[in-house]
């Protein structure tokens, strides 16, 4: 199928599409940074495009596609966003792709609609919001069914959201949706955080002394340590945002609930936040912003990650296995387990925890750390930075961006859904 995708990002809906066999005509996307990073990544070359979807004066100037795709912003729905719903500035550009649609005659409209937003779309103003939304698709000529995903079924970031597809009335209705829980595991590339961890890290990275010996502070002062499956150790932050949580490289960020909307599937997963560097007696003790999470788990929701320390830490081994005892970062060879510690000087920055014997650092998930856990390539990062996107707009367009193996598998089944219609 031909497909427009709006609202681009860095291409979620374009490489998940792709990947199961469509092919985009269009993208819409404002932000010079995503727009820089989409056309390094992506081959645009006579495809339309706009940088505003205000300004599409007319919905019939776009090209003929068969599937329509939008994550129209949820900065107003999102729990963490200002929560004005569809009446907010951003969230409210779902009504800006209803209106192009509406430009079109039946014939012209695209057969297929898929959207996606945070799961608090569904209880959005009381649920109105989401009512507003199957409103306006049935208006527009449209039979929806959605079901809720969390990235961790594939990916390790534990990341719930609601797609919904619109089926163009007339043509005959056989539901995507649901789709089996074992069928997007097996596109399970990452099982655990510490699979997406570079082995390499530039020190800039890392976190100070002065972070990991607060850890160490809010450790004894902690009352909500150990309860249940949460292992929670402390917090980083004094900030009480969520960014500086610190987990445990073969855990997750917390006990997760991966819910179907029509049909509940639950998933209880161990939460492998280990410490808090914050000083902030918010959130009991434990500000978002300050937890470190442990490797062997899942990331936390992604999300724009603008400054003020707010991207993920992870509490990771700075020592390697044998064969890699050759390898160095910033001059100095990596340790064994059994080896003694770096001498430390006057220049050392990295703040040392020791914990059962081993030592451990605690650093920031890198930029590409985070596009993996959206499931792009290395080798789509690299044509973005490449491009001359900084860190920090590299860490924004992954918060931003749709999961890509989770797309796929809408593709995938949509691609199914054809060849039945073409039986009939």
């Amino acid at each position: 199928m031909k497909f427009i995708d709006f609202f681009a990002g860095i291409g979620g809906f374009h490489s998940g599409l792709e990947n199961a066999g469509h092919e985009m005509v269009g993208w819409v996307e404002w932000d010079k940074f995503a727009r820089q990073s989409y056309e390094a990544m992506y081959d645009t070359e006579g495809k339309y495009t706009a940088n505003d979807i205000k300004s599409i004066k007319d919905g019939k100037e776009l090209p003929e596609a068969d599937l329509w795709a939008f994550g129209s912003p949820c900065t107003n729905i999102s729990l963490a966003g200002n929560r004005k719903g569809l009446q907010g500035e951003q969230s409210s550009m779902f009504f800006e792709v209803i209106r192009l649609l509406k430009d079109r005659t039946w014939e012209e409209k695209p057969s297929y609609l898929l959207m996606e937003n945070v799961k608090n779309l569904l209880g959005s103003n009381k649920g109105f919001d989401f009512f507003r939304v199957l409103y306006e698709m049935d208006e527009a000529g449209y039979d929806v069914e959605w079901e809720v995903f969390n990235s961790s079924w594939v990916i390790p970031q534990n990341r719930e959201r609601v797609y919904i597809i619109g089926h163009k009335r007339g043509i005959e209705y056989k539901p995507v949706f649901p789709i089996n829980r074992g069928e997007l595991e097996k596109k399970r590339k990452y099982n655990v955080l510490r699979d997406v961890l570079e082995t390499s890290v530039d020190s800039k990275f890392y976190l100070s002394k002065d972070k990991v010996e607060q850890l160490l502070v809010n450790d004894k002062k902690s009352t909500f340590l150990n309860t249940g499956k949460v292992k929670i150790f402390g917090n980083t932050s004094n900030t009480g945002h969520g960014s500086e949580d610190v987990l445990q490289e073969d855990g997750v960020s917390k006990t997760l609930t991966a819910t179907n909307y029509r049909h509940p599937v639950k998933v209880a997963t161990e939460v492998k936040q280990v410490g808090n560097i914050s000083h902030s007696t918010s959130f009991g003790g434990n500000p978002q912003t300050g937890r470190v999470y442990d490797e062997s788990g899942l990331s936390p929701t992604l999300n724009t990650m603008q400054g003020g320390g707010r991207e993920p830490k992870v509490l990771v081994e700075p020592c390697l296995t044998p064969d890699r005892v050759n390898k160095r970062q910033n001059g100095r060879r990596f340790k064994n387990n059994d080896e003694p510690n770096f001498t430390l000087t006057a220049a050392d920055r990295h703040g040392i925890l020791l914990s059962n014997g081993k030592t451990y650092v605690i650093r920031k998930l890198t930029p590409l750390e985070c596009w993996r856990l959206q499931g792009f390539t290395d080798e789509q990062f690299n044509k973005a930075k490449e491009a001359g996107v900084s860190n920090s707009q590299l860490y924004k367009q992954a918060g931003n961006a749709v999961t890509v193996p989770i797309v796929e598998a809408i593709g995938e089944k949509l691609n199914e859904k054809l060849v039945k219609e073409q039986q009939v």
